[in-house]
C-alpha cells in the first residue's frame, strides 16, 4: 500500500543497496508535529531515486529538504 507523505528529512538511515528508511516531520518549526518512518525500496522507487537518498552526490536529498 502507498502513502502520499509531505514533510522534512529529518532523518535517514541506509541498510542496504536496496534499501533505505527515512523519518519525514510535518513541520520543522513545530518539533511535536506528526512524524513518519518510511521505507524507500528499490523496487518500488527505482535504482536512480534510491541513490539520491542513500549515497549523495549533486542531486542528493539532505537532511532538511522537503519532500512529497
Amino acid at each position: 500500500m502507498a502513502t502520499t507523505v509531505i514533510g522534512y528529512v529529518v532523518h535517514k538511515r541506509n541498510r542496504s543497496k536496496r534499501l533505505s528508511f527515512a523519518d519525514i516531520l510535518e513541520d520543522l518549526s513545530e518539533p511535536s508535529s506528526k512524524r513518519t518512518e518510511v521505507v524507500l525500496r528499490e523496487d518500488r522507487l527505482g535504482p536512480e531515486m534510491l541513490r539520491r537518498w542513500a549515497r549523495g552526490g549533486p542531486t542528493k536529498i539532505a537532511l532538511g529538504d522537503q519532500v512529497l
